[in-house]
């Protein structure tokens, strides 16, 4: 399984329900987020970021979104809630101008932390899409 000379950086492993089954995903700077079989371990579906590498993957509370830190600066949000094999891209967040390194979920709903190459982790509303505050790394 696989292609030759990709790197995966992240991976998320969804844990299933007695209604939805287990999944597993994975992304690297080749751009794409992939969806494995995890019987099989084969690709069932890939999805392009649209905003190049994509350095870190996080997964929203109820496992329904997607979170992307990209080379670009943006939070790339898609949606599983299509069920295996489905990605659909959402939206962006455009956090930073130089590459986001990683993405976490925050404990309040609708809430992302996004750290990149600038030394800085911001914390962003999904639904307005809105910066609620900012710190600086030393």
């Amino acid at each position: 399984p696989g292609k030759n000379g990709r790197s995966v950086v992240s991976i998320i492993w969804v844990p299933g329900s007695e209604t939805t089954p287990e999944r597993l995903l994975s992304a690297g700077l080749h751009r794409e987020i992939t969806e494995w079989d995890v019987q099989t371990l084969e690709p069932i579906e890939t999805a392009t970021s649209g905003g190049g590498a994509i350095w870190s993957l996080a997964m929203s509370k109820d496992n329904s979104t997607l979170f992307c830190a990209c080379d670009d600066g943006s939070l790339r949000i898609l949606s599983l809630e299509g069920g295996v094999g489905s990605l659909m891209y959402k939206g962006s967040i455009q956090v930073e101008q130089s590459r986001l390194l990683s993405v976490a979920v925050g404990s309040e709903p609708g809430t992302v932390f996004a750290g990149g190459s600038e030394s800085r982790i911001s914390k962003w509303s999904v639904t307005s899409k809105t910066n609620e505050g900012n710190m600086m790394v030393e």
